[in-house]
């Protein structure tokens, strides 16, 4: 019984090291890593003359994004204020965070891609106002 015991403490470890996970959503393949540190810093879009997010800052603590958010207005731009992830740990690929602004919910999800920030924006109108729903995919670069 001792030498069983021994042996299920010694392969079941082993084996779930050496198992296949990439089918688990949960598991990064090593090849497509992102270092949440790529995510840090502050972002501005490439298109300059967007009339959408025009600046975004982000930061790694607590095992959390905090992300700043900026849109097109005049004369200056809004400050959509600070939103903090759900817990996440080193290697996301992306996250996602809902911006609610009252007429509209946003919800956002933030990728790194080739070195820019992809930021696919789905907003929900709520306001009764008859505007559709739309989705916007943004590109940021880092500053």
């Amino acid at each position: 019984m001792k030498s069983l015991l021994i042996i299920l403490v010694t392969l079941i470890p082993f084996s779930l090291f050496f198992s296949d996970n990439t089918s688990n959503s949960n598991i990064t393949p090593a090849s497509h890593v992102t270092i949440t540190s790529d995510f840090n810093g502050v972002w501005v879009n490439e298109d300059e003359q967007t009339r959408a997010t025009t600046q975004c800052k982000i930061r790694y603590e607590n095992n959390r994004f905090i992300v700043q958010m900026w849109g097109k207005c005049h004369p200056e731009d809004c400050d959509w204020g600070e939103n903090a992830s759900k817990e996440v740990y080193e290697g996301v690929e992306k996250f996602e965070l809902l911006w609610e602004h009252g007429f509209a919910d946003v919800d956002i999800i933030y990728e790194m891609v080739d070195g820019k920030l992809k930021m696919t924006n789905n907003t929900h109108y709520k306001d009764n106002s008859g505007r559709e729903d739309y989705t916007l995919v943004e590109y940021l670069i880092k500053q």
